[in-house]
């Protein structure tokens, strides 16, 4: 199968790929040496919205479609497979279950609060 990007799967591409080589790359060695987790980058990613990539935008989220979501997890895996597999795990587990509008609904403000503190699951 051949996969031919659009034009915005390409910007989100070169975006989260700039983001994991100039944050993760000098770090990576260091986070699976020392089994550490890079907070001060966490926090740049929330701003991001790597932590609500598929939850829509009135809750807090990123609203991507599902190819978007995954080349996020992709490109930060490609640089740093330990908190690709936070960011896949949070996304997959922690929210995307509850994604549907009548949770987001009745979990919002919590959802919105944990997006990127979940991560630390």
């Amino acid at each position: 199968m051949q996969f031919n990007p659009c034009m915005k799967h390409k910007l989100i591409r070169n975006s989260v790929r700039h983001f994991a080589e100039t944050e993760f790359a000098p770090i990576a060695a260091e986070i699976d040496r020392n089994a550490t987790f890079p907070l001060d980058v966490i926090e740049k990613m929330k701003k991001l919205n790597y932590f609500g990539l598929q939850v829509p935008k009135e809750f807090g989220g990123a609203a991507m479609d599902s190819i978007s979501a995954a080349i996020v997890m992709e490109e930060i895996s490609r640089v740093c497979a330990a908190v690709g597999l936070c960011v896949a795990v949070h996304n997959g587990v922690a929210v995307y279950p509850l994604c549907g509008r009548e949770h987001l609904r009745k979990y919002h403000m919590i959802i919105k609060e944990r997006l990127w503190s979940n991560a630390c699951l």
